[in-house]
């Protein structure tokens, strides 16, 4: 079985720092916000380079501080890529963070916003 990751990138969101050594922006040369439809369009993109049977898919949110993020934005993102794997279509989604923005509070946030989508 193949591994497939799904990569969104968004490159500096949440993250309260802007740090030389890691200008998200210039290394995903992607300058602009993404936005709930962008999400859709890659994901789609993407699995249709994919053969489902034999494979291990996951949507990963990559760059800046998922958690960080506004709660409504996190929503939106996480509502998308729940639809496809409510679907079948993908196995599971995965977040990068900072580790001072990962706690309880916001562990139980994202349980949360997962389980209500």
């Amino acid at each position: 079985m193949k591994h497939y990751i799904i990569p969104i990138f968004v490159p500096h969101k949440g993250c309260p720092h802007d740090c030389i050594f890691c200008n998200q922006k210039r290394i995903t040369g992607q300058y602009k916000d993404i936005e709930v439809k962008d999400v859709y369009h890659i994901i789609e993109e993407h699995l249709k380079t994919i053969d489902r049977k034999n494979s291990h898919i996951e949507i990963s949110f990559f760059g800046g501080s998922f958690t960080a993020i506004d709660l409504e934005k996190q929503r939106e993102f996480l509502e998308v890529a729940k639809k496809y794997v409510d679907m079948g279509m993908v196995d599971e989604i995965r977040l990068s963070t900072r580790p001072d923005y990962i706690d309880r509070e916001i562990l139980d946030n994202l349980k949360n916003i997962v389980l209500k989508i």
